[in-house]
């Protein structure tokens, strides 16, 4: 994982040529991980599809990482910033960074609709990175699609339909043990 003052392996500053355009995204952009993830799920796809050669995934894996890292930074600087205080019955659920989400499972009702602020910081989503996550409008309702990848053994699982909460607990489903 490159930064500043030590560039990465695939860093690509000094590689660019003098007139190539290139564009950067620091850890303090609250969507960066995002777009770094979503160039790793489109360079796994370029190398499944063979146009993109296997050796790739080595600087696939290094942006998982700066995503990663890049989201973790984003949480924490964010967490620097004042805040309002909890309610009594989140207080047991406030890790210092953000109000978990375990909260938001035991207290909001099901049929509330509300989907937790970080759905994939839930186990056993925890384990999982996103490799792609897109958005969009179908027929006037809001609709996601989620790929996620283990990050020790490189399983992939994905979702798509209506962005409810229902969404998020089959992307659990798929990510507990027995169903891979």
């Amino acid at each position: 994982m490159g930064t500043k003052n030590n560039p990465g392996p695939y860093d690509c500053w000094n590689n660019a040529a003098p007139d190539e355009p290139r564009f950067a995204l620091l850890g303090r952009d609250p969507h960066a991980h995002q777009a770094v993830r979503k160039w790793a799920f489109d360079r796994i796809s370029a190398i499944t599809r063979g146009e993109k050669p296997e050796t790739d995934m080595l600087m696939v894996r290094e942006a998982q990482e700066c995503a990663r890292q890049m989201e973790e930074y984003s949480i924490n600087r964010q967490s620097l910033q004042p805040r309002r205080a909890a309610a009594p019955e989140e207080r047991e659920y406030w890790d210092g960074k953000c109000r978990l989400d375990e909260w938001a499972i035991k207290y909001l009702p099901r049929d509330t609709g509300m989907i937790p602020r970080h759905p994939w910081l839930i186990p056993p989503l925890d384990e999982w990175a996103i490799v792609g996550m897109n958005h969009y409008h179908q027929h006037g309702a809001r609709h996601l699609f989620v790929a996620m990848i283990h990050q020790d053994d490189g399983r992939c699982i994905q979702v798509e339909g209506p962005d409810t909460a229902d969404l998020w607990a089959e992307l659990r489903n798929k990510a507990m043990p027995s169903y891979c």
